[in-house]
């Protein structure tokens, strides 16, 4: 009894040696190489009207934008300021913003979508599925409460806050001097008439002397019509002269019918001479040369 027990404890031994020896010569599995993270980034760049929420290459940006299933993160840009990812909605080559202001007309719109990849394909699988780049997305949630139906400047709802803008403090400093050269040629249309005083003319009561238009004689020698003096215009001037002397122009008084003279101290025959005297086309021609040096500082 002794002998079999013993005899069948070495066929064990036997078999389980050399189940070791096969397991000994299986080649071992290489260990996985490690695999290099690599970035794609795509841009779409677009100028707002200062209206409209949509921006796409549909709406005349330059590249493409493409759909969030593809990327792991986006980053936008509305006029060199990136704004928060609750400010904007994604979808297939569209942007729509969710902002309660617009961005003013011109301003830049600047979106980058990145991609996170891995360089190596990936290892067949048992069920020979085909090998693929494996793509790393970021999920980015949004705020339904945000999104708005409207596309439009004006009708808003509830919205997120305004878009970040950039801030720029600039002091200007102007120095220098501005040289201002002007010519002017004065044009003197001027009109003279004479009279001789008759003695009906004299009032010695009013002390007054009144000279008819009808009473003038133009440079021509012709008689004046009743009430076709010359008036003095707006920045015109007169001169009376009473016996060749030049008066003061406080003691005539001229208008269309006539000419009254502050005085009835004065010879019938006395001869009145009246020059009525229009600036009106007069002109001036200023030229100014700057030599001005603006300084401006602008911080950030």
């Amino acid at each position: 009894m002794a002998m079999r027990t013993g005899k069948r404890g070495g066929k064990k031994d036997r078999d389980a040696s050399r189940q070791a020896k096969r397991k000994g010569v299986r080649k071992q599995r290489p260990a996985s190489s490690s695999r290099i993270l690599k970035v794609r980034r795509i841009y779409f760049y677009g100028l707002s009207d200062g209206v409209c929420r949509d921006f796409g290459p549909a709406r005349g940006g330059a590249g493409r934008i493409p759909a969030p299933s593809q990327v792991s993160w986006y980053n936008l840009y509305v006029n060199q300021s990136i704004q928060p990812p609750g400010l904007y909605r994604i979808g297939p080559n569209s942007l729509h913003l969710l902002s309660r202001d617009v961005p003013p007309r011109g301003a830049p719109v600047l979106l980058e979508s990145v991609s996170l990849l891995l360089s190596r394909k990936l290892r067949k699988r048992k069920r020979r599925t085909k090998a693929r780049h494996e793509q790393m997305p970021v999920a980015s949630k949004t705020s339904r409460s945000y999104a708005i139906t409207s596309q439009w400047k004006g009708d808003e709802g509830d919205m997120p806050p305004s878009l970040i803008k950039a801030f720029f403090a600039a002091s200007s400093v102007v120095s220098g001097t501005v040289d201002t050269v002007t010519s002017t040629s004065v044009v003197d249309a001027a009109t003279r008439f004479n009279a001789a005083v008759t003695a009906p003319m004299i009032d010695a009561g009013a002390g007054t002397t009144t000279i008819p238009a009808t009473s003038f004689l133009d440079d021509a020698g012709n008689p004046v019509p009743a009430g076709s003096l010359p008036a003095v215009a707006p920045g015109g001037s007169f001169d009376v002269y009473v016996n060749g002397i030049l008066q003061q122009s406080e003691l005539s008084a001229p208008s269309p019918t006539g000419l009254v003279l502050a005085t009835a101290d004065i010879l019938p025959g006395t001869p009145v001479n009246l020059a009525i005297h229009n600036y009106g086309g007069t002109t001036s021609t200023s030229t100014s040369t700057p030599s001005l040096t603006v300084t401006t500082t602008i911080s950030s």
